[in-house]
């Protein structure tokens, strides 16, 4: 096995069709559920046509009128106390009186925290094998088991008294700053974690501004680790964490979270059967 020079480029090299490069992602690629339904959020909190008022906690309502068309309320605040009310007499006619847009319903905004929470655990432990299994039917089983004894309706009353709700503005700002970071990631400082496999070579780039290490493929072998079913299944759509080892056991290089990691197996094994011809 030899370890050849560190920054050969990859048209110089021989024997290098067929090639195929091999992406190794960071667990960011799994946050997408949180921005797509941040951006969802947003657009029902801006399409709903509901409003946000903060009001101090010594605030007194009172019905004045109320008919089948409009219902008037008397709302008294202390008199220090500058609220939105206070600068809303302010607005002219046919401007927007009260800025905040937010969806009423608690239950999108409860379905948001959870999504966050789950991406956030299933980031943070990797459960491979029979652990991920039994972890994924512990949760569907407990879910099951709340739904036939009826508390899942006691539960989302409670859990919507806990007042769940972030404004339009909040989603769009967290969603489009995680969007924008997902995009930078994904698509330019993840493409700098590679390997490329080729007819008898491996060019393995590790980091963001390391060198290239060249190696042959004779007795290279590549595994994949056993999945997380949550994390490669479910959020992956089929990720997985590919190890690559060569043959005198002196080199290992792990590519966690490569996409459609199961395709990528048969595309590297027709890679590497081929031996390059050197003419002399």
């Amino acid at each position: 096995m030899s370890n050849r020079a560190n920054e050969l480029q990859v048209d110089e090299l021989p024997g290098q069709r067929p090639q195929f490069k091999v992406v190794s992602h960071s667990n960011l690629i799994y946050f997408w559920p949180v921005w797509g339904f941040g951006l969802a959020m947003a657009t029902l909190s801006y399409g709903g046509g509901s409003r946000l008022l903060i009001i101090p906690e010594d605030t007194t309502v009172k019905a004045v009128v109320v008919d089948k068309k409009i219902h008037t309320y008397e709302l008294s605040v202390p008199s220090n106390y500058d609220t939105v009310l206070s600068r809303a007499t302010a607005v002219p006619l046919g401007k927007e009186i009260f800025p905040y847009r937010i969806e009423q319903n608690p239950l999108p905004h409860l379905i948001f925290t959870i999504v966050l929470l789950v991406v956030i655990m299933a980031t943070s432990v990797t459960l491979r094998g029979l652990w991920s299994v039994i972890n994924f039917m512990g949760i569907l089983i407990l879910a099951l088991l709340l739904y036939m004894l009826g508390w899942w309706g006691p539960i989302l009353t409670d859990v919507g008294h806990l007042h769940l709700y972030l404004s339009g503005a909040a989603y769009v700002f967290t969603s489009l700053i995680l969007l924008c970071y997902w995009l930078m990631v994904v698509f330019v400082f993840d493409q700098r974690r590679f390997i490329i496999f080729s007819p008898g070579q491996i060019i393995v780039h590790r980091e963001v501004g390391d060198r290239q290490e060249v190696y042959d493929t004779g007795g290279v072998t590549v595994t994949k680790r056993r999945n997380d079913v949550i994390r490669h299944r479910l959020l992956g759509l089929g990720a997985g964490d590919l190890m690559v080892s060569t043959a005198d056991g002196r080199h290992e290089f792990e590519l966690p979270n490569v996409l459609l990691a199961d395709g990528k197996i048969l595309q590297i094994s027709e890679a590497m059967k081929i031996r390059p011809v050197m003419e002399r």
